[in-house]
């Protein structure tokens, strides 16, 4: 809930992410995945990336193995 300017974080709320994976089991212990995940910044922490010249918002590609033993 405070500022720290060194790492760009603003005061209150200051990201939420969104994320959506599909996963296939080809046993239940693994399970690779393929997703997207989007990632918004508010309030004065978007502020100081648009100050900074950089977006409040981006959304990525995800991939990985989930393993369960």
């Amino acid at each position: 809930f405070s500022e720290d300017f060194d790492t760009g974080i603003g005061e209150g709320l200051h990201k939420a992410n969104l994320g959506l994976r599909l996963r296939y089991e080809f046993k239940r212990e693994i399970a690779p995945y393929l997703g997207i995940a989007w990632e918004k910044s508010y309030g004065d922490t978007a502020k100081l990336l648009k100050a900074a010249g950089k977006d409040s918002s981006e959304a990525s590609v995800v991939m990985g193995l989930r393993l369960w033993y």
